[in-house]
This record gives C-alpha cells, structure tokens and sequence, in this order.
C-alpha cells in the first residue's frame, strides 16, 4: 500500500469515527416525550428514560428534564415524579417529598409512610410503582410537572445511583423480594399482586 493509499484509509476511519460519535452523542440527548411512557405503568420504558437522562450528565439532563416537564399536561402520577424519584436524593439533613398531587391508595393497605419515593419504591435498582391511583384534593390545586422539577433542582441532590436494563428475571426477583417485605407480606390482595406483575411485563 502507498503512502497515499494509507492517508486516504485513515481519513475515511476518521470520518466514520467522528460521524459515530456524533450519533452517540444524539442518541444520548433522545429523551422520551412524556405521552411515549405507558399510562399503565411499567418498569422499562422508565428505566430507559432514566439511562437517557443519567447518560447526558447532570447540567445538560436537567435542561432536558424541564423540557419533558413542560409537556407533561397530566393531572395524576405525572411520569415527570416517577422520574424525579429517581434522579434525585434528599440532602442530607432533609427530606424529599412527593408531588403535591392528592391522596392515592397504596398497595397492601400501607401508607404513605411506609414508601418515602411514593408514589414507586425501588428494589435492587427496579423501579415499582406502589400507588394505585389517586384522588384530587379539594383544598389546593394539583402541583404541576415543572413545578416538582424545580423543586427538585432546587432542594434535591441529584441521584449518583446508575440505573441499569433489567432482565425479567431481575424484575421477578426484585417482585419476590418487594413481597416478602413484613410491610407486605401476606398483606396484598389479588388485584394488588395483578397491579404489581403488570409492571415487570415487557409490553
């Protein structure tokens, strides 16, 4: 090969390399449009979202968050919260509350007290979600989606966990281990355990 050839061959390895790190790089800034996640909750679409989100870094991901935030126009469990929930942790010191959006029934007949990432707790890394609906409250008017991410931002830290795909057979395992919880076990009804397999379904 001559000495042309080579540069030639080397100039078209970096095109082909600057191109897909370009594409890596778009890929990462892909986040889901809040109408993409499911209104029956499952596991994967927000452990996708949340990879998106981590993948970008922190500063670029909440501009991004915001701008999910902003399209979010639902009235109940926004996805916005669930995904708040998990990328940010209280400060040391202080608290992390939910999204002012009403009461809601908890599975196995707990409270609120019981799950402090209500409305989901997370077990081994997967995400389930332990409010099954909510109630609008009378007295205030629900918080809105760019309201809670302020907050966040605000009074939060961000979350250094990486959250990480799951196998059904993690998700099972992480359900079996949610079950056997003194908080749970024995405790959840039928309609609670179908609430609860849903959400490690893959469709």
């Amino acid at each position: 090969m001559n000495r042309s050839h080579f540069f030639l061959r080397v100039r078209a390895l970096a095109i082909v390399l600057c191109w897909t790190f370009l594409a890596l790089a778009d890929d990462q800034e892909k986040v889901p449009d809040p109408k993409d996640l499911p209104v029956q909750y499952r596991i994967d679409p927000y452990l996708a979202a949340v990879q998106s989100f981590q993948a970008m870094g922190k500063e670029k991901a909440l501009v991004k968050l915001q701008e999910f935030a902003a399209k979010d126009k639902a009235t109940y469990c926004t996805g916005t919260q669930i995904l708040c929930r998990m990328l940010f942790k209280a400060k040391e010191g202080s608290s992390f509350r939910s999204a002012r959006l009403g009461s809601g029934r908890k599975i196995g007949s707990t409270t609120l007290a019981d799950w402090p990432l209500e409305p989901i707790t997370i077990v081994d890394g997967v995400p389930f979600k332990v409010t099954v609906g909510f109630a609008k409250s009378v007295s205030r008017p629900l918080e809105r989606a760019s309201d809670y991410v302020d907050y966040c931002i605000e009074e939060c830290d961000w979350n250094t966990y990486k959250f990480t795909p799951k196998s059904i057979k993690e998700k099972r395992d992480a359900l079996d281990k949610l079950l056997s919880t003194p908080k749970l076990k024995g405790k959840v009804s039928d309609r609670d355990q179908e609430f609860l397999e849903k959400q490690i379904e893959t469709k």
